[in-house]
């Protein structure tokens, strides 16, 4: 075997790959900032070109400051100039940094100091590592590897022997002599590659990994008087890979991607907070990308592990801003649910308890007349208003979907202070034979408030796809298949009565 590795050629370097001998290691040096395309489901595409080069023969080719939570399947190791393709022999990701677990390992068999803390200060006493014990290796994030089926509890404890006595547990703080060769003290990813001649090539590699996500945040600031709003829009990057990008390209991609991603790590804690807002910066760019929208950051950003950062990325003025009062007055118990047709009828109890409380809606026009009419990303809303003497008073929040250009931004904010609603059943008579029910409703509505208001009352016709309203006290509009909505006036001091009358039959 050891002739055989003196063959010249393409064949020789595959061989010396096989018998291990002549196989250098280097060190892959990046060339340019990473490009990140984050996703707002917890994961990102990472893409770090770097100069790659190659000997004769087979080298082992070591890239750090990839993340703890990289998808060694994903990778993708390319020329960047895609002048010619790269033989890789084999692909290793190592993702357990050097700790304590792992250094009793490799120095099992061997004699150690342990520092020994006693009453009188501390000393240090020395040890035969026997065995180093197990424990499942956990990342800093949060996720715990399962452990091995029908590992015994004392395999778990390290056996160490101190003046010729076996003691479980360790005696004291291990102290060891230096790192083993090959230890990591971070995540790394390498390559066996082989090449016929010497050679640099500017390579890339690409790979998804957990740990980055970016959601959007929005905040509507409405003057003292009413009138047209301002709307902030920003992205908030974070990143807790346990990788740190310096002057990364950022782009974001906004859609629910399919993915399949079982026993995604969460983070445990989240770190420092940073503002990346230059108010003289251009603004963030946005493109649709097959049936996605694509976010592209002015700047570059840099985004350390443990780290959350967020960056403008919509400032727009004289927005026109509407604000309504809804009841949704039906209330269901938990397990009315989960209901099927058949129970929903029979039961007349089904949504017959009520709410009280008059919802406030705001709601706006994504519309370039309305000086916006651009794709906003899904993300929460904040609602601030000036008071008198000018200060910011929160109004409430809600959640906005992905809302494509030309739609209705619409959230809900809270209750109204001085609106009350009421919703009793006033009858429900069934006929099985006939398979018709015929079900009414009185509806009053409280207004304390020195001003009359418009209110919008939201019923829902679920006992069957077939049916028409009998008797309605107001008019009223189809909104879907089992939806209404009658608009009322509430008058000041108050009260409006809505009643009305449904017949099903199925």
């Amino acid at each position: 075997m050891a002739s055989s590795c003196k063959k010249p050629g393409w064949v020789a370097a595959i061989i010396l790959a096989v018998c291990g001998c002549g196989a250098a290691t280097l060190r892959a040096q990046a060339a340019r900032p990473a490009r990140l395309t984050i996703y707002n489901q917890n994961f990102a595409v990472v893409r770090q070109q770097f100069l790659l080069s190659l000997r004769p023969g087979v080298q082992r080719v070591r890239l750090t400051g990839v993340t703890a939570m990289l998808e060694p399947g994903s990778v993708i190791l390319t020329d960047a100039g895609r002048h010619r393709p790269l033989r890789v022999l084999e692909q290793i990701y190592s993702a357990n940094p050097v700790s304590q677990t792992r250094l009793l390992r490799q120095y099992a068999g061997k004699v150690i100091d342990f520092l020994v803390s006693t009453p009188h200060g501390q000393t240090v006493v020395r040890g035969r590592i026997i065995r180093a014990g197990w424990t499942p290796p956990a990342s800093p994030y949060g996720y715990q590897a399962p452990e091995p089926a029908g590992l015994a509890a004392p395999a778990r404890q390290p056996l160490i022997l101190v003046n010729g006595r076996l003691r479980f547990g360790l005696p004291g703080q291990p102290l060891f002599p230096a790192l083993p060769p090959g230890a990591n003290l971070r995540p790394v990813l390498s390559w066996r590659i082989a090449s016929r001649k010497t050679v640099k090539i500017p390579a890339q590699v690409s790979y998804l990994t957990g740990g980055l996500s970016w959601t959007a945040r929005y905040n509507v600031v409405q003057p003292a008087h009413g009138g047209p709003i301002a709307l902030y829009g920003w992205d908030k990057l974070r990143n807790w890979s346990g990788a740190a990008f310096h002057h990364a390209h950022i782009q974001l991609l906004a859609g629910r991607v399919h993915k399949n991603n079982p026993n995604q790590p969460r983070p445990m804690a989240m770190g420092l907070v940073a503002g990346a807002y230059s108010p003289g910066g251009t603004a963030v760019s946005q493109q649709a990308f097959d049936v996605y929208h694509l976010y592209t950051l002015p700047r570059p950003v840099t985004l350390r592990s443990g780290e959350t950062r967020q960056v403008e990325f919509l400032r727009a003025a004289g927005i026109h801003m509407r604000r309504y009062y809804e009841y949704d007055g039906m209330r269901l118990q938990p397990y009315q649910e989960s209901w099927s047709g058949s129970m929903i009828r029979a039961n007349s109890d089904y949504g017959a308890q009520a709410t009280h409380q008059v919802r406030v809606v705001r709601s706006f026009a994504d519309t370039r007349a309305n000086h916006l009419g651009l794709p906003l990303p899904a993300g929460r809303l904040r609602f601030y208003r000036e008071d008198r003497a000018g200060q910011l008073q929160f109004l409430g929040e809600g959640h906005l979907d992905n809302t494509p250009a030309g739609q209705t931004v619409r959230a809900l904010t809270g209750a109204a202070f001085d609106l009350r609603g009421n919703r009793t059943q006033t009858q429900f008579a069934i006929n099985q034979a006939a398979h018709t029910l015929r079900e009414a409703f009185r509806i009053s509505l409280r207004n304390h408030g020195s001003r009359a208001v418009n209110i919008r009352v939201i019923e829902h016709l679920d006992r069957s796809n077939n049916w028409r309203i009998v008797q309605s006290s107001d008019l009223y509009q189809k909104m879907n298949s089992h939806t209404v909505e009658f608009r009322v006036e509430a008058p000041a001091h108050g009260k409006k009565i809505l009643t009305y009358a449904v017949h099903y039959s199925w």
